[in-house]
């Protein structure tokens, strides 16, 4: 019974490498929904007919939802004034909910190319967010599993 710790502390080494690699592609798989709702966005504008919040609402994320949601309790709100507001996406870094904003207050925009412009700008940078969100994910993924699995076996040998 000496092995058990060591078997049990290796467990829970294996396990963090394999939590930490599946954060990353969580984090990637949600960048990727931030592009589709983007193209819907732009679906919406295209047709045209809608009015803000129900544009907003189809683009299916919670910052968007809520958005449209204080959009309606005060329809006077600018879309400064909403992004004040806004709870900010912990799972989105500065420069995604900066990017996040700046769609937010372009949807404002008086006709449909300046809300077209703004999804465009948003699309691009969520792009290129989710580019480079997938180069880390397949870069670091190996590295935590491979590290769960290294430091599981030093805590074995270490314990045992």
């Amino acid at each position: 019974m000496k092995w058990l710790p060591g078997a049990i502390a290796a467990l829970l080494c294996i396990a963090l490498g394999w939590y930490g690699a599946k954060r990353l592609k969580e984090r990637e798989g949600y960048l990727q929904h931030w592009e589709s709702a983007l193209h819907a966005l732009q679906n919406g504008v295209n047709r045209g007919g809608l009015s803000l919040p129900l544009l907003m609402d189809q683009g299916g994320t919670d910052s968007l939802k809520e958005a449209a949601r204080l959009l309606r309790e005060a329809p006077a709100l600018s879309g400064r004034e909403i992004t004040q507001r806004l709870p900010r996406d912990p799972l989105l870094t500065d420069p995604e909910w900066q990017a996040v904003c700046q769609l937010i207050q372009g949807l404002f925009a008086p006709d449909r190319e300046g809300q077209s412009a703004a999804i465009r700008c948003a699309g691009d940078q969520f792009a290129r967010f989710s580019a480079l969100a997938r180069e880390a994910a397949e870069k670091n993924i190996r590295l935590y599993q491979s590290l769960g699995w290294l430091s599981g076996a030093a805590a074995f040998i270490l314990l045992c």
